[in-house]
Formats: structure tokens, C-alpha cells, sequence
């Protein structure tokens, strides 16, 4: 398992489900710890990650479970503009510990909303597009773009579904 430093900030809002990003530097260091933990083919590997503040076993801590990409992060989450990084995207909040936070956040709840599962696209014929886009927006209340996707090989796909909060 892979256990990442991180500024008490940074740390608290990432613990209290407000921070759903954590942003690296692309350089060798983090190029060989990422590839260690996620391996070449990292788009939607899921693994546990723990951000740590300070060094110490004893340290404030979270385990998250985490998806790895690289791009452009969020200014009000740490990330400089028009930089580039290794973007850990925070999916569910596993176990925090040694945290002495007066109001814990329900961590199942605070993180649900923060991120839902990666969904294989979908390519429904014909009229089941506005059948399933009414379905599950009504089951879900979630907003569907049906339009053209790319694979992971760059392979243009139309009329994927794309799922989205």
C-alpha cells in the first residue's frame, strides 16, 4: 500500500469529504511510485492509498481507495493553473484514524456523492436511448449525454451513454 505525506489542510478536507482530489507532481519520483502501485495500465485501477500527516505511524491518517490520471487539478484544492499533475481522484474513504475531529463525517455518506463507480459505456439501438436515459434519471437523478465516446485505444463510439452527477 502505497502512504503519501500531506499538509494538515489538505489532509483535514480530504478526511472530511470536502476534498475529493490529491494532486503530485509528474516527475521520476512519483512516475516509479505510481507505477509501482497502479502499474502501465492505471485508467480505473482501483487501490487503497493512505495520506498521511507527518511522518510518524501515530500520525493523523486516511485510507482511501483512489483512481490515478493525469491532468488539471482544482485551484481551490491545491493545484497550480494550467499545470499538469497525477491526479489521485478519491473515490470512498476506507478508515481514518488518529484524527481528532469534534464533528467525524459519516465517511460512507460524505464520500458517496463525492464520486460515483466508473461505468463501462453503453450502446443501446434505437428508441431504448430515451427509455433508458428517462429510466434511470428518474431512479437516480442523474443527468445522461448520449453522444460519441472514445475507447481506450482512441476509437471514436457513437451513441454512448455517459453517466454523470
Amino acid at each position: 500500500m502505497l502512504v503519501l505525506p500531506i499538509k494538515k489542510k489538505w489532509f483535514e478536507m480530504i478526511a472530511s469529504g470536502e476534498k475529493r482530489e490529491e494532486y503530485r507532481e509528474i516527475k521520476p519520483y512519483y512516475d516509479s511510485r505510481f507505477m509501482n502501485i497502479f502499474g502501465f495500465d492505471y485508467l480505473n485501477k482501483r487501490v487503497e492509498i493512505v495520506f498521511r500527516n507527518g511522518y510518524s505511524d501515530n500520525s493523523p491518517s486516511v485510507k482511501c481507495l483512489c483512481i490515478l490520471n493525469k491532468g488539471y487539478g482544482k485551484q481551490k484544492w491545491g493545484a497550480e493553473v494550467k499545470k499538469e499533475y497525477y491526479i489521485l481522484t478519491i473515490l470512498e474513504i476506507i478508515e481514518i484514524k488518529n484524527w481528532d475531529n469534534p464533528n467525524p463525517p459519516k465517511v460512507k455518506e460524505a464520500m458517496a456523492v463525492a464520486a460515483l463507480p466508473a461505468t463501462p459505456p453503453i450502446t443501446p439501438n434505437g428508441d431504448m436511448q430515451e427509455e433508458i436515459r428517462k429510466a434511470i434519471s428518474k431512479q437516480f437523478a442523474i443527468g445522461i449525454d448520449i453522444g460519441e465516446g472514445v475507447s481506450r485505444s482512441g476509437q471514436s463510439i457513437k451513441n454512448t451513454m455517459m453517466f454523470g452527477g
